[in-house]
């Protein structure tokens, strides 16, 4: 299925301030793994681990199908992140 784009998305309130989310969020070797939504498995880091420039590797399944993906975070603005799929799927 070349040129299919999926898009997933997750979102929940926490009691803690801003910064403190920010940097969980950011922190893919540490504490990504642990907030990761049920679709998501298998997260590697292969480059950097923390914040913008991290190379990430996971598996999701969607449609009852899992795929590996190749992501790199990204930071979209003050206290924004996103990860955007670099590599395509395999």
């Amino acid at each position: 299925m070349s040129g299919v784009q999926h898009v997933l998305s997750a979102s929940a309130s926490l009691p803690a301030p801003p910064e403190r989310v920010y940097r969980l969020i950011a922190d893919y070797r540490d504490c990504h793994p642990r907030i990761l939504p049920k679709h998501f498995s298998s997260l590697t880091v292969e480059k950097g681990g923390v914040g913008a420039g991290t190379v990430i590797r996971f598996q999701m399944r969607l449609l009852a199908k899992t795929q590996v993906y190749r992501a790199r975070h990204y930071v979209t603005g003050t206290r924004t992140c996103s990860g955007r799929d670099v590599f395509g799927t395999k």
